[in-house]
């Protein structure tokens, strides 16, 4: 096993800016086709995704915005337009009647299961063989680890296409 180093100031500077411009690169190669075929966001697939991920469907809007990375007017935003589309809805929280969830719909767990495979084969076709698994798997990695000095755990992987959460109840009545 290898010792750690420190990643000088100018390396991190240049990682960061890699980062930032794969991301960029990434999500414009993603955007068009996306809300052109499903007319939805990136934001809107990510509240969907985040959404389908969470025990019974649903969590609260800080949360959220925290899962989000976004402020909690952004998150507002993308809840209206979501629930203008019946994609989801929003709840009052057990327990706490100034707290609010948003829960996805059927229609929005439809949708998302719809985008989904939509997005990984944009991906596919933009990235085809560009990193092997074992290299897909070391920046999972080390994502995850940056993820985690920043205070903000990795997201647990998309459920498998297909796969569905079921429904119902509001979970979310802890803080």
């Amino acid at each position: 096993m290898g010792t750690t180093q420190e990643v000088q100031p100018s390396e991190l500077m240049a990682m960061t800016l890699d980062i930032l411009q794969v991301a960029k690169a990434v999500l414009a190669s993603l955007s068009g086709p996306l809300e052109g075929r499903h007319g939805l966001s990136l934001g809107e697939v990510d509240v969907l995704a985040n959404l389908s991920m969470a025990p019974q469907g649903t969590l609260r809007m800080s949360r959220l915005s925290d899962a989000l990375v976004t402020n909690r007017t952004a998150v507002t935003r993308l809840i209206d337009g979501l629930e203008a589309k019946g994609l989801v809805e929003r709840r009052a929280a057990a327990g706490d009647r100034r707290a609010v969830n948003a829960a996805i719909t059927d229609a929005g767990r439809d949708m998302f299961c719809d985008v989904r495979p939509f997005l990984e084969d944009r991906l596919r076709h933009e990235l085809g063989d560009a990193l092997s698994d074992e290299q897909a798997t070391t920046l999972r990695s080390a994502m995850a680890t940056i993820l985690a000095r920043l205070g903000r755990p990795s997201r647990p992987l998309y459920q498998p296409p297909g796969r569905r959460i079921s429904g119902g109840g509001d979970s979310e009545s802890g803080a």
